[in-house]
């Protein structure tokens, strides 16, 4: 992300955040993060600010990601991040996320990851979720 940073302010869970700008594949994002927790990070694939992203919304405010609450933990949150990662390419990605999007029941069918109702029946029919992707382009 290539950022621009502004003095404008937002507190958030109790933190004073700084604003900053980018555009990525299409939306045009607004971040506040805080510079009290000293970490480059935020929600999916926003990160890059000089602390903690606590919010990031798009300008059409169809995507808002915001922290509802701050905890000190002692695990290294590092680990949970390595230990979900798939090697795929930009291409095989959106068309399974499509895929998935347009029949969910069919896409997870037979998958240890469908949700099931307490009857052990699956959660997720056939049927079309809406589609609003994060990146546009």
């Amino acid at each position: 992300f290539n950022w621009s940073l502004s003095d404008e302010t937002e507190e958030i869970c109790k933190y004073n955040c700084k604003k900053a700008t980018s555009s990525f594949r299409g939306r045009n994002w607004t971040a506040w993060y805080t510079e009290e927790i000293p970490i480059t990070e935020g929600p999916w694939k926003f990160g890059g600010l000089p602390g903690l992203i606590l919010k990031v919304e798009d300008d059409k405010k169809e995507h808002i990601m915001e922290a509802l609450q701050v905890r000190k933990h002692d695990s290294d949150i590092s680990y949970f991040i390595r230990s979900f990662l798939i090697k795929t390419d930009r291409e095989k990605y959106n068309e399974m996320y499509k895929e998935f999007r347009t029949n969910a029941g069919s896409f997870l069918s037979g998958s240890p990851n469908m949700p099931k109702k307490a009857d052990g029946s699956p959660a997720i029919g056939n049927k079309r979720l809406f589609f609003n992707p994060l990146e546009l382009e």
